[in-house]
This record gives structure tokens, sequence and C-alpha cells, in this order.
């Protein structure tokens, strides 16, 4: 590879690492709320998948559009916000809908942005 396509490799390589990563230490803060059960992986699974659809969605609209750079460099500094990680989980209603808002309040913005990363490096 040559060496002006190096670190688009792995910045790209670097961001699908990082989201396969926080989807297991997300879930995994969340059993001790919710027990082992199976749901719970289910449920951030499929959070997860919808997250990652809709930041392919932004980066397939945005690489459209054209004019992407300014507002996906804000977009990339506004998951710092969020860091540390901290979930916080409700204690009264059922169990899915408490264990999909502490997913998309603790690690949403993140894990959305970081599912940009790849396909916008690309374009």
């Amino acid at each position: 590879m040559r060496g002006g396509r190096a670190p688009f490799a792995a910045a790209a390589f670097l961001g699908s690492f990082l989201l396969f990563t926080i989807e297991l230490i997300a879930a995994k803060l969340l059993l001790p709320s919710f027990g082992g059960a199976a749901y719970v992986w289910t449920t951030a699974m499929m959070v997860f998948q919808g997250l990652l659809l809709a930041g392919y969605l932004y980066a397939h609209k945005a690489l459209a559009f054209g004019r992407y750079g300014k507002a996906h460099f804000f977009l990339l500094a506004l998951p710092l916000l969020a860091f540390p990680i901290h979930v916080a989980v409700a204690q009264n209603g059922a169990p899915i809908p408490r264990l999909i808002w502490a997913l998309l309040l603790a690690i949403g913005a993140p894990f959305f942005v970081l599912s940009t990363t790849s396909t916008v490096l690309q374009g």
C-alpha cells in the first residue's frame, strides 16, 4: 500500500475495530442491571445494527452532498462530550425499552460517529 493510502486504511481499520469493541463493552456494562438474559445481548445487537445503518445512511447522504468536510469534523468532535462512558439504567418500566434507552444515551452518539468513519474515509 502506498504512503498516501496508509493513514486512511489505518483509520478505517481503527474505526471498525472500535465499533466491534464498544458493542461488547457496552453490553457487558449493562449485564449487572439486567442479568445474564439473552434479551440483553439480542437487544444490544439490534440497537447497534440500527445505529450502524443510520451511520451508513448519513455517510451516503454526506458523500452525495459533496460539502461535508466541516460538518463531519464537527460530528467527529461531538462524541467527546459523552466520555467517559457511563451507563445509567432507569429502574421502572419494561426491560427492553429501558435497555434501548440506556444504550442510546450511553454510547449512541460515539457509535453513530464511528460507523460513519470508514465510509466517509473511503469516499
